[in-house]
């Protein structure tokens, strides 16, 4: 990303006793991205493209003549997906590149990530996004209305109107009292109108036929519209700050995989409504699951119907290679589903989280550290497995022998004789990062109730007669810790 900020790591220290005791999504740093998402620094530069297409965009003179507006719309690659399994830490990776944009690019409009699954089942995706921008409507339509010397401007872009349109033509216009809110209420109430349209069986075929045809010019004027709306929107939020590099509108979906039901639709609205120069639409889900699921809908929109000629291929093919119709037909159907998502999502737009598999990628993993002063992405807030793992037994207190033996200690056997890491415990950890973080957590833990088990196991030794009476109790706790922890560290594999 381009910013006057020095992009160099902080050089402080952490121990043990800083990390995180967080399991859910956390805040990571640079090099906590840079370790799961190798081409973080393509993905930067990625959006770095879009906001010079943006401003290039912006700079046409007329906006009839702008390259992408009107019907040619959909010509941009604005779809950015980040694609990685179950546990591979997506959710916070998006998290974290939202506050690095936040911090980075501050008049940049992000909005809050969108979890698929929490929209309404009667709620489009359309709606749901327009009702997030409320706030933003209302803090540039009391901009504009302290601007009258950008109205004219802002009329051009919404209307679509040229400099040189006739002076009645545009006095008609602007006998429209310009209104940025009005114009928002239109598009929350058009954006749903599809849905009201799909239960058509009870109306008679004239009337029905009326509807459809009115509900398509609706669609058809909705992207229009909706593609002159985000133009405005960039543009007085440019104006507010002109000054600033041109403003992005982020529109970021977390897992769209998890609503399988809704899936196309989420793909086919953030490639219908949201295609435009000045938004960015940043998808996450785990690759193979979402091609599944577009499968099953593939094959539910074209073998279930009445019309599986849309398939391509001869019938006759698969009962000739001895396979079964229906296993044929969800081959092609999901042969529709990946060239479906390569449209959607291009292979350049994708950005692939990578597990922890071998002995060199643990060696890059990082330990979170609590954020006290503030979340800043480009500095250290982390530590190194080797770190963790013989810094915390240090500062445990472990290493020390208990009462009457506190004199005597044993070496820190997560460390070699050099004082090198020993590499061998790192096959202790799975290859995921919710799996490391677990393990993490567990040893952790289970140090410090072992720690304080010592502690109660010294208090009583200076009462023998206390420590024969539990001594097996003794025994049991630190059995059960232990017991727990290998538990623990087996199923995060």
């Amino acid at each position: 990303m381009k910013s006057g900020k020095e992009q160099t790591y902080s050089e402080r220290q952490y121990s043990i006793n800083d990390v995180s005791r967080k399991i859910g999504i956390k805040l990571l740093d640079e090099s906590q991205i840079a370790s799961t998402l190798i081409n973080y620094n393509q993905l930067l530069k990625n959006i770095d493209y879009i906001r010079d297409r943006a401003q290039q965009h912006a700079e046409w003179s007329t906006p009839q003549h702008c390259p992408g507006n009107m019907d040619n719309h959909l010509m941009y690659d604005n779809i950015i997906g980040i694609f990685g399994g179950r546990g591979s830490g997506k959710t916070s990776i998006l998290y974290s590149l939202r506050e690095r944009l936040m911090w980075d690019q501050a008049q940049d409009i992000i909005l809050p990530i969108i979890s698929p699954e929490l929209i309404p089942e009667e709620n489009t995706l359309l709606m749901w996004i327009l009702a997030m921008f409320e706030e933003w409507v209302n803090e540039l339509d009391l901009f504009l209305s302290n601007r009258p010397d950008i109205l004219n401007k802002a009329q051009e872009i919404l209307w679509n109107l040229a400099p040189d349109a006739p002076c009645t033509f545009r006095q008609l216009k602007a006998d429209q009292r310009f209104s940025l809110k009005q114009e928002y209420q239109r598009l929350r109430q058009n954006c749903g109108s599809d849905r009201g349209f799909r239960g058509m069986r009870g109306y008679d075929y004239d009337d029905m036929l009326q509807l459809q045809n009115i509900n398509a010019t609706t669609q058809y004027q909705l992207m229009q519209r909706l593609n002159r709306f985000w133009d405005l929107i960039a543009y007085l939020r440019h104006m507010q700050d002109p000054q600033a590099p041109r403003p992005l509108i982020f529109v970021i979906i977390d897992d769209i995989d998890l609503a399988p039901e809704r899936s196309m639709e989420l793909l086919l609205s953030a490639y219908k409504y949201f295609s435009n120069p000045n938004v960015v639409i940043i998808l996450s889900a785990a690759m193979k699951t979402l091609q599944q699921v577009l499968t099953c809908r593939m094959y539910e929109k074209v073998v279930g119907s009445n019309f599986r000629s849309l398939i391509q291929g001869n019938e006759l093919i698969g009962h000739r290679h001895g396979i079964s119709m229906e296993a044929y037909h969800l081959n092609q159907a999901n042969e529709a589903a990946l060239e479906y998502l390569n449209k959607v999502i291009p292979q350049s737009s994708r950005y692939f989280i990578e597990r922890f598999d071998t002995l060199d990628r643990k060696q890059l993993f990082r330990y979170p550290v609590d954020w006290v002063d503030g979340y800043h992405p480009v500095e250290n807030h982390s530590l190194s497995l080797a770190c963790f793992l013989s810094d915390g037994l240090e500062k445990s207190g472990l290493l020390t022998a208990y009462y009457p033996y506190a004199d005597r200690t044993v070496p820190n056997f997560f460390l070699q004789d050099d004082k090198s890491f020993s590499i061998e415990y790192y096959l202790l950890f799975g290859n995921k990062s919710r799996y490391i973080g677990n393990s993490c957590l567990s040893i952790l833990s289970s140090m410090e109730v072992l720690a304080q088990i010592k502690k109660q196991l010294s208090e009583a030794c200076e009462h023998i007669d206390k420590l024969g009476r539990n001594r097996e109790e003794y025994l049991i706790s630190i059995y059960s810790v232990v017991n727990n922890l290998f538990i623990t560290l087996l199923s995060s594999h």
